[in-house]
């Protein structure tokens, strides 16, 4: 299903100019869905693994498109903290002065 969304989007969609990509242990993805108590999620805590599997394999294939990694294990859903660090390394990525 999510290789049919992909190539359908990639039909429809430019590439981006960047990605970003967030990151944290699976201990903590897993508190964090938890602690939503969505009545339906899409998918399941166990399903993350393997998520993460297919992100980093498709990454890989990925190689005209500047990538940023955050590290999203902070309790900090504003990202207060990094915010600035971001858009210096996004200007930095895409030569934005």
């Amino acid at each position: 299903m999510c290789e049919r969304l992909y190539s359908t989007l990639r039909r429809f969609l430019p590439p981006p100019d960047i990605i970003i990509k967030l990151t944290a242990p699976y201990s903590i993805l897993a508190e964090r869905m938890a602690k939503r108590q969505r009545d339906l999620d899409i998918e399941k805590s166990e399903d993350l693994l393997e998520l993460e599997k297919l992100i980093e394999e498709w990454l890989t294939t990925v190689t005209s498109i500047p990538i940023i990694h955050i590290d999203a294990s902070g309790d900090d859903p504003s990202f207060d903290a990094i915010i600035k660090d971001l858009v210096r390394d996004v200007k930095n990525k895409l030569k934005i002065k």
